[in-house]
């Protein structure tokens, strides 16, 4: 089947074609879309307690929108009007801070961004580019702050979220700011082990597709001092290195490293 391109609603797959496309479309795919969206929302943390009433409520206020890898999905700066869950790929988020590039956070499959300009009417805090193919939904303002007010338990769990957001932000400013550049990297490490790593013949793998540069702007040093640093490591074989993969072989060695000092 052939079309010129299309875009997704709530309700409907439109192609910029004929109507007797369009018919075939919305029986054939939007359905089974639509019936797919609730048991993934049921699996984001967010929405984990949702009953399937509160649930099928809410597949009918988001739209599924894909970006390629390097797109840029949020830019800092910028008035936001839109709250993003990923449901495959990755997503980094960075900010700017002096004319360096720091990056922030890398984002997977149930992780969602975009929250803080949907309750304040504050701009763009950091800019999320997708870091491989990405599908997310998206959810506008007005339809997010109409549903989450009237649902106590998807407020009082976003609450939490982002209260452990600035929780782990606070201790990264804590990182930059006392640590030195292998006890950076330690816990920078630590953390993806914990939130991203899959455990692979014994060993725990961080299959990110982050590069030396990636790890360097996320513990604010140059590349060659992460390079460095992660020598020393793979030599204490606290970690091996891949293509663009790293397997943590213990994360009990990378926490005592950063935890003693903290």
């Amino acid at each position: 089947m052939t079309a010129e391109g299309y875009f997704l609603t709530a309700n409907y797959l439109i192609f910029k074609d004929y109507r007797k496309t369009l018919i075939l479309v919305e029986k054939l795919y939007i359905i089974p879309l639509m019936n797919e969206i609730i048991p993934f929302l049921r699996n984001v943390p967010i929405f984990a307690s949702f009953s399937d009433e509160e649930l099928n409520a809410l597949s009918k206020i988001v739209q599924k929108k894909a970006y390629g890898k390097g797109e840029i999905i949020l830019r800092e700066g910028e008035t936001g009007d839109t709250f993003f869950i990923i449901c495959s790929g990755f997503a980094k988020c960075f900010t700017n801070l002096g004319g360096k590039e720091i990056f922030i956070n890398i984002m997977s499959e149930r992780e969602f961004f975009g929250e803080m300009a949907l309750l304040n009417e504050k701009k763009r805090s950091a800019t999320v580019i997708a870091h491989s193919d990405l599908e997310t939904l998206v959810i506008f303002k007005k339809d997010f702050v109409q549903y989450i007010l009237s649902n106590y338990n998807a407020l009082v769990k976003l609450l939490q979220i982002i209260s452990e957001r600035l929780r782990k932000a606070d201790r990264r400013c804590e990182i930059f700011a006392f640590f030195p550049g292998e006890k950076r990297l330690a816990a920078v490490l630590y953390d993806l082990a914990r939130e991203h790593g899959k455990k692979e013949d014994g060993r725990i793998s961080i299959d990110l597709g982050l590069t030396h540069n990636d790890l360097a702007k996320m513990v604010g040093l140059t590349r060659e001092a992460t390079t460095s640093i992660l020598n020393r490591f793979v030599k204490a074989k606290l970690i091996t290195i891949g293509r663009r993969k790293i397997s943590v072989l213990d994360t009990a060695p990378l926490f005592e490293i950063f935890s003693k000092y903290s």
